[in-house]
């Protein structure tokens, strides 16, 4: 996925799902460590985000961030 916007339209965003968590800087991304164990990371020089984590969750979450944010599209795996 590709989120075109700043980091603090991301944390928004992210904030919107309204699940726990945290960010962290690590280094070239940008990190938000959700309580559940499920990751997401950006990248600001490409705007590539990645969410890992359980299957199943981490489909719903993408689900979530694409309905909240109508510039994501869901990736093709």
């Amino acid at each position: 996925m590709n989120f075109p916007g700043t980091l603090q339209e991301l944390k928004e965003l992210v904030a919107v799902l309204g699940e726990p968590g945290h960010w962290l800087h690590e280094g070239p991304f940008e990190e938000f460590v959700f309580d559940s164990g499920e990751r997401l990371n950006w990248w600001a020089s490409n705007g590539q985000l990645t969410v890992s984590g359980h299957p199943e969750t981490r489909a719903l979450l993408i689900g979530r961030l694409v309905e909240a944010d109508g510039r994501l599209e869901p990736p093709s795996d």
